[in-house]
């Protein structure tokens, strides 16, 4: 009898498990956009940033870096499957101001809420000094919507994530015109000298 319960107790424990499972985003992904990237970009963006906002599409430098965050997202996250950083795009675009540079990353599809869709570190650096470096990320919710999310570094190795917008579309370059207005708005960026991104 006793070990009847247990066989049923296991059962239930693993049914609920994979049922929580299910529900959760895929680590690799979800560890890249929420933890890896932003970890580097903002304990040491003068090493960062400028291989990233050099050469656009074309970045050597800034694919480098991308595959190694990405593969250290993996081993940071043994348990999930792998996927294929070749959906993963990037570009640079320019945030109303030519100081503003946003470097923006389009995540591989998203499959489950709270996966980030897209990322964009945008860099207040004149003369290419970063002064001021931000982290966002648009991440799918649990219906057709996104959200919009930044991760600051409070201290050395400490970081939190603070949301913007609990509903928007889940489209990128609406993504980028929101960030703009949040960095213009609460004067962390200069303000627009023209507006690349309007349709």
């Amino acid at each position: 009898m006793w070990i009847a319960n247990g066989v049923g107790l296991a059962i239930v424990l693993v049914a609920a498990f994979l049922l929580f499972r299910r529900r959760q985003p895929r680590m690799q992904h979800y560890m890249f956009a929420h933890d890896v990237a932003p970890r580097a970009i903002l304990s040491d963006p003068v090493a960062c940033l400028p291989r990233l906002l050099s050469n656009g599409r074309s970045n050597a430098s800034a694919n480098s870096l991308l595959v190694r965050w990405w593969a250290e997202a993996k081993e940071s996250s043994p348990i999930g499957v792998g996927i294929p950083i070749e959906q993963m795009q990037f570009r640079t675009e320019v945030l109303g101001h030519p100081n503003a540079t946003a470097f923006v990353i389009e995540m591989p599809p998203v499959a489950k809420a709270r996966e980030a869709i897209a990322v964009a570190i945008v860099a207040d650096g004149p003369g290419g000094k970063p002064r001021l470096t931000r982290y966002f990320t648009l991440e799918a919710n649990r219906s057709s919507d996104a959200s919009i999310s930044e991760w600051v570094q409070t201290k050395p190795g400490k970081l939190e994530y603070r949301e913007h917008l609990k509903r928007c579309e889940c489209d990128v370059n609406g993504f980028l015109k929101l960030v703009q207005g949040i960095i213009q708005a609460d004067g962390s960026m200069p303000p627009s000298t023209f507006s690349p991104l309007a349709k």
